[in-house]
């Protein structure tokens, strides 16, 4: 992809949500400034409290955000996928990044930096809208946490957390989902804020009885979403 020409972006920026229904113009100017970059796994793409000039947009791999403390403990805020975006903060803000954005996997991006990027959602409403969305949805998320962090057991987050992930993949069927993010025991203890053992012995306490499964590249499949809604509820 590094090496694609102009055509080869325009289709690709085509497919990127932020940019659908845009011009074949509007795409052009895009490609003449926008380049592509490949970060291995466990790479570090944006480093907290580091300045960056950047907007960021995930073309394929996936990625972790996290928070680190000064006793040196970790809070994974979230993942982002293809088509997500990240670093709009620093470009419309004076604050630097509040979390580091690290590979989960080999990932591509498309980087865009600030003078483009603020001439873009100067110039194209729908860009401006769908960013002020996907800002506003990940507020929404934050407060949900922040009210499940306050008054939830740790049982209600855990499976919160897996619901949510669970939703931002397409349903097997109305009562399954599958969390395409593979996931470790360490990971979704700091998703949640516990200890890896609590989670090993949830996830063991939940496969006996029915309602998840871990399937072999460490996805995991809600079977039962009724049943999971049902212990928090």
């Amino acid at each position: 992809m590094n090496n694609c020409n102009q055509n080869d972006k325009i289709q690709f920026l085509e497919k990127i949500p932020i940019f659908r229904g845009l011009s074949y113009e509007q795409l052009t100017a895009i490609a003449s400034v926008a380049f592509f970059k490949n970060y291995k796994e466990d790479e570090i793409i944006i480093k907290e409290n580091v300045p960056s000039t950047f907007l960021y947009i995930i073309c394929s791999g996936k990625v972790k955000i996290v928070k680190a403390s000064k006793t040196g403990k970790t809070k994974i805020l979230g993942f982002l996928t293809s088509g997500d975006f990240f670093g709009e903060i620093s470009l419309l803000t004076i604050y630097n990044p509040s979390a580091t954005v690290q590979c989960k996997e080999e990932t591509q991006v498309l980087i865009l930096g600030r003078e483009d990027f603020l001439n873009l959602i100067k110039t194209n409403f729908d860009i401006t809208r769908k960013i002020l969305e996907e800002i506003s949805t990940r507020l929404y998320h934050a407060d949900i946490e922040i009210v499940d962090l306050s008054f939830e057991s740790i049982t209600h987050r855990f499976v919160n957390t897996l619901i949510l992930l669970g939703q931002r993949t397409p349903e097997v069927d109305k009562n399954q989902m599958i969390i395409n993010i593979p996931l470790t025991h360490k990971e979704l203890a700091e998703i949640i804020g516990t200890r890896r053992e609590f989670i090993t012995k949830f996830i063991s306490n939940l496969k006996k009885e029915g309602l998840i499964e871990i399937l072999k590249d460490r996805r995991i499949l809600l079977k039962d979403i009724k049943g999971l809604r049902n212990l928090i509820e």
